[in-house]
């Protein structure tokens, strides 16, 4: 009886955006910092740092105690990720990533983003790395009811491509990331762009690399029917 990695199915892969196809850290800060200066407040670099990764709500009450009302901070979050995404017209993808995204797109495999970036965001990201073409299905933060370590947005973005999770890979540069591959059933590469390798093996990691410059279709296939064997 042959086993599931054998089985008739496709092969697919979710990335995370941020971090791991493209490093838009400094388009963050600009628009953060240009939304400041509209608002008559500051941004210095060190309250960058601290609030990285956080929701728009959390970063206006850490940096400004800004709290209420609320149509008022979430005006202010809107302006901030309009001012990202022509922040993020220069950036280029990271090493390995455009590469990988192609071989796979060129062995048939099926490709989805899954990111608590607004929609919005992933849709101008691809388009400015010149991957768009090569991703059937986004699925973003506010789409599903949790956020990572939660394994919903991996799940759906396996079931958008219609992968089953012993076929599907998880590509994450995050700890919690790294966590909700695991949990969605996939075979999951923690990239340490952003992460030490002690951090992402910590967290379960099937596999850890330094650049996805070490990846292709034919070695994560490989992977994943030794995981599964």
């Amino acid at each position: 009886m042959p086993d599931s990695a054998h089985t008739a199915g496709p092969w697919g892969c979710v990335w995370d955006l941020d971090g791991v196809l493209v490093d838009s850290t400094v388009a963050h800060k600009g628009a953060w910092q240009a939304l400041a200066a509209e608002l008559g407040y500051t941004y210095p670099d060190e309250l960058h740092t601290q609030t990285f990764g956080l929701r728009n709500p959390d970063i206006i009450r850490i940096a400004w105690g800004v709290t209420a009302p609320a149509d008022r901070v979430a005006a202010w979050g809107d302006r901030k990720e309009s001012l990202f995404r022509a922040q993020a017209q220069t950036l280029q993808p990271l090493p390995g990533a455009a590469a990988l995204a192609r071989d796979l797109h060129a062995h048939g495999w099926r490709q989805a983003i899954g990111s608590s970036a607004p929609q919005a965001n992933i849709a101008v990201l691809l388009d400015v790395l010149g991957l768009a073409g090569l991703f059937a299905a986004c699925v973003s933060g506010d789409e599903v009811p949790h956020g990572k370590p939660d394994p919903a947005i991996f799940r759906t973005g396996l079931e958008r491509l219609g992968v089953a999770p012993s076929h599907g890979v998880v590509i994450e540069d995050a700890v919690a990331g790294v966590q909700a591959g695991v949990a969605a059933g996939a075979f999951t590469v923690g990239v340490t762009n952003t992460r030490a390798r002690a951090d992402l093996v910590a967290a379960g990691a099937h596999l850890v690399v330094d650049s996805l410059a070490e990846l292709s279709a034919a070695r994560l296939e490989a992977h994943v029917r030794r995981r599964n064997a």
